[in-house]
């Protein structure tokens, strides 16, 4: 069974599994349940970013993709998508580059950011 968290909560909780658990497959579900709470964009931000560095492709790729689904602020959005970018230079695996690729995108179209602002 699936508990249902308060935004804070499910941030506490669910970013500890995310920065701590030895198990890749627990951070990937904590990523993506991080993600599940889009309406408090900016918390699960702040909470999803560490897991950009992550050492598991799959981990990131739940990362990059919960970071693309969260109702943030422009300026937010500028944020996320310049560190997406910036950890898509040294992204090795396939799976996480097309997770990320497909996220960039998906913030461009939710923000309709114009070029100029995406340097």
């Amino acid at each position: 069974m699936i508990d249902i968290l308060a935004p804070h909560k499910a941030a506490a909780e669910l970013g500890s599994i995310l920065r701590e658990s030895p198990e890749a497959a627990e951070r990937r579900k904590a990523a993506q349940g991080l993600g599940r709470y889009s309406a408090e964009g900016s918390l699960m931000s702040r909470t999803l970013l560490p897991g950009l560095q992550d050492e598991s492709p799959e981990v990131r790729a739940a990362v990059y993709l919960s970071l693309a689904n969260l109702n943030v602020t422009l300026k937010e959005a500028l944020d996320i998508f310049r560190k997406i970018r910036s950890r898509l230079r040294t992204e090795e695996d396939f799976k996480a580059q097309e997770a990320g690729e497909r996220a960039l995108q998906l913030i461009r179209t939710a923000q309709s950011m114009p070029e100029e602002d995406l340097q």
